[in-house]
């Protein structure tokens, strides 16, 4: 079992670095000085003392470790395993949820996370916006409709996740229970 889960991780981890591994820097270093500026103003507009990266991070941590908990909840109720097999999982659900807080504090202490968010935002926006577009939105940001706007932007995607998990997990959950009673009768998993 541990064998098993650990492997999943390890690729979905693996596939999630591969992914990030484009070519954001190629564009980065080819925006205009004038775009620069105005990315980097926009930007320290949207994020006031350097925050923005540091909630986005306890979110998603906070996220993902309902999410693994409703993952592990759902496999738990399955009435064919056994009270070793349902041990062995509870110890690897706190196993992945040690994991993560260590990750996660591992990860606090060597990125700069607001390099990252330049590094990542700077050229999307430079893709998708033109310099007049950014002044724009410059301009707009410094208003109080503007301020508001960004003040309020990561609660409502906060909530909006939030819906958006309480929505999809049932129907995950189903789904893999769905998944481990076709396996078992397939003989694939005991």
């Amino acid at each position: 079992m541990h064998r098993r889960t650990r492997l999943a991780f390890a690729l979905v981890l693996a596939t999630a670095l591969l992914m990030s591994g484009d070519d954001k820097t190629a564009s980065a270093q080819s925006m205009s000085e004038q775009k620069r500026v105005l990315i980097h103003e926009l930007l320290q507009l949207q994020n006031p003392g350097g925050t923005m990266m540091k909630q986005i991070t306890e979110m998603s941590l906070a996220q993902s470790q309902v999410l693994m908990g409703d993952v592990f909840d759902s496999i738990l109720k399955d009435p064919n395993l056994s009270e070793e097999q349902r041990g062995e999982l509870r110890t690897e659900r706190g196993r992945m949820n040690y994991f993560t807080i260590l990750l996660n504090a591992k990860l606090s202490e060597r990125l700069d996370l607001d390099r990252v968010l330049y590094d990542t935002y700077a050229p999307l926006y430079a893709k998708y916006f033109d310099e007049i577009e950014l002044q724009e939105l410059v301009v707009f940001a410094r208003t109080p409709t503007g301020r508001k706007s960004l003040e309020v932007m990561p609660q409502i995607s906060a909530e909006a996740a939030g819906e958006l998990l309480g929505a999809v997990v049932p129907q995950m959950m189903s789904a893999t229970q769905e998944v481990l009673e076709e396996m078992r009768s397939a003989g694939a998993m005991p």
